[in-house]
């Protein structure tokens, strides 16, 4: 019997996030901030992420500033019509790449690591199409 709370209690958790494609490889944006799933994702350095009956399981690695930056701008690009979005962010679209860099300080970035590459669509129909559609992340709540 497993007397410890944090693993005795393991629920899994659905939380619809946001993802980036660039140069074939994906990344996941906390456009909310430092939310729960972020402190979660920090501790597991892993995660499944869904769409649709397709789950894949992924190793992440959070970036620094200076690399999450583009990534940040990029997100704010493909996003720019989802409404509830910017007033989480002190920047636009328009803004120079500098600004981002502060910014990734308060919306972190993370890299997937995965073993397949699942973003490209002419390869498999039912892929996830990372650059304007959304995933979702399962984590295990502790």
């Amino acid at each position: 019997m497993d007397n410890n709370p944090l693993t005795r209690q393991r629920k899994v958790y659905t939380t619809p996030v946001a993802l980036v494609e660039r140069d074939r490889t994906r990344f996941l944006v906390a456009a909310f901030g430092e939310v729960g799933w972020v402190r979660n994702l920090r501790a597991a350095g892993s995660a499944q992420f869904t769409r649709g009956q397709r789950t894949e399981a992924s190793g992440v690695i959070e970036l620094g500033t200076r690399e999450a930056a583009p990534i940040l701008k990029q997100f704010l690009t493909s996003y720019h019509l989802v409404p509830f979005i910017a007033p989480y962010f002190d920047v636009t679209a328009r803004s120079p790449l500098a600004d981002f860099e502060w910014e990734a300080t308060r919306h972190p970035v993370f890299r997937i690591e995965s073993s397949k590459k699942r973003c490209s669509s002419t390869i498999n129909p039912y892929s996830m199409r990372c650059d304007r559609r959304y995933a979702h992340l399962n984590r295990f709540g502790r």
